[in-house]
């Protein structure tokens, strides 16, 4: 993002929250940031992957609260100079939650989870689905046991996927006792200006230097539809997640480009941490005194095959450890292995990835 569009939209915060803060009562200011620092150590196959270590993210930002109604966010991304969250946020009642700037949009429970909260330290193959970040409105109603989230949306601050959409994911959560299960659908569809359509995977971590599926870009797109299943179950220190999602491209005149995955994720607190939910999404354990471990399987599968494209299977075991030594601070270890057939290539690579996490 460049240097004019962050004055330009500092300068339309400013020009709607300024007036605000006069009328709406106390306000608060609370500085937020998060540093990354990766690390991956490459095990490649058929396709070359370099050992890289970085600093994969470090973001600056804040929150401004006027009364108990208005909310401004806005996070700066120093690595590449983007703004991933920026948007204005009205409670007009209690439980209701009106969005307007660019936020992350309602689709799959993975991708509702901060990146700060994840148990693992990206996202599993079923993320090349996630619409992530836009520019758009949305509306959120929550109580104890339910939540709705729906959204329309365009592009993103960065000019990229140019298109009208909409979104829509809804939760219940059942309690028993003191465990809790959470049921879930989501769904959504676009239409992107640039008729074309492409998904695709790196294993596991955005650092890794290839992509071992991958549709490539094809044309003569109409619209775009998702649509999504997931559930979560809490029981103390364990905890278990899944989710799965069918993608179609519909496109004039040739063949649909499909897809489909999910993943199931199963975590186990040895220190007796137990995993948080509110509202629809879960994030990790409140640690109180002392310090927590948290170890953590998952397997996940994205297949890319169709008629329109062979862009290929790939499914993945993903091996996690988080040592969260305060608040402000954890190490992640997490050990890749995966496998991969595309266009007739087996391509298996494995991959120790680390982390130290700092944030406020």
């Amino acid at each position: 993002m460049s240097t004019l569009h962050i004055r330009r939209l500092a300068a339309a915060l400013a020009a709607v929250v300024l007036p605000l803060c006069a009328h709406a009562g106390e306000v608060s200011f609370k500085p937020t940031g998060v540093v990354y620092y990766d690390g991956v150590d490459a095990r490649p196959d058929v396709k070359p992957f370099e050992d890289v270590d970085k600093v994969r993210s470090a973001r600056l930002g804040f929150v401004l609260k006027a009364g108990e109604r208005w909310q401004v966010n806005v996070e700066h991304e120093f690595t590449d100079r983007s703004t991933p969250d920026a948007f204005v946020q009205f409670t007009p009642a209690k439980g209701h939650v009106l969005r307007l700037g660019q936020f992350k949009q309602p689709f799959l429970l993975e991708d509702a989870t901060s990146s700060r909260q994840t148990p693992l330290m990206d996202a599993s193959l079923l993320g090349a689905f996630a619409l992530g970040r836009r520019i758009g409105m949305g509306y959120a109603w929550s109580d104890a046991d339910h939540a709705i989230n729906a959204a329309v949306f365009g592009k993103r601050l960065d000019g990229k996927n140019e298109g009208l959409g909409a979104a829509l994911r809804a939760s219940r959560a059942l309690h028993f006792g003191d465990d809790l299960l959470h049921l879930g659908v989501g769904a959504s569809v676009d239409s992107p200006d640039s008729d074309t359509a492409r998904f695709s995977s790196k294993p596991e971590t955005a650092l890794a230097t290839s992509s071992l599926v991958d549709t490539g870009t094809l044309g003569d797109v109409d619209r775009t539809s998702r649509a999504g299943l997931e559930a979560l179950w809490i029981a103390g220190p364990w905890s278990v997640q899944a989710e799965a999602a069918a993608v179609r491209s519909h496109r004039d005149g040739a063949a649909d480009l499909r897809g489909r995955g999910g993943y199931a994720l199963a975590s186990w607190s040895p220190t007796g941490h137990r995993r948080n939910y509110k509202s629809g999404s879960v994030s990790s354990p409140t640690l109180g005194d002392g310090m927590a471990w948290e170890l953590v399987l998952r397997y996940s599968r994205l297949d890319l095959d169709s008629a329109a494209s062979q862009g290929g299977v790939q499914a993945d075991w993903n091996f996690g450890a988080t040592w969260y030594l305060n608040p402000y601070a954890r190490l992640m270890a997490n050990y890749v292995v995966a496998d991969s057939r595309r266009r007739g290539v087996d391509d298996d690579p494995r991959l120790l990835l680390m982390r130290l996490q700092l944030q406020f």
